[in-house]
């Protein structure tokens, strides 16, 4: 299967459809792109791919009852976004907890 062959709403639909290798062809289509957006938020690349990971084991997760209404990758930026938003939240109440300690 060629990843260029098929559109996103196709290889989504295939992914539905239990296709594993679909998902692997969103999965290279896109997992770069996502990094270079985290990173540019977090400056870690470590922290950027593990956040981009997870954005996609929630796809993989929830394939079955996902309804995507506007685009695959706007599915996927929005759960990066999200994930990230989580990451500063918890690391805030982290360093906060740490001051709190050391003070």
């Amino acid at each position: 299967m060629d990843c260029k062959q098929y559109t996103d709403e196709e290889l989504f639909n295939m992914l539905q459809e239990g296709y594993d290798v679909a998902f692997d062809k969103l999965y290279i289509r896109y997992r770069d792109k996502l990094v270079r957006i985290v990173y540019l938020k977090l400056k870690s690349i470590p922290i950027a791919e593990e956040i981009v990971q997870d954005a996609f084991t929630s796809l993989w997760q929830r394939r079955k009852t996902i309804r995507i209404t506007t685009s695959v990758y706007a599915y996927l930026y929005s759960s990066v976004k999200y994930i990230t938003l989580d990451y500063f939240r918890s690391n805030k109440i982290a360093n906060q907890y740490i001051q709190d300690t050391l003070f």
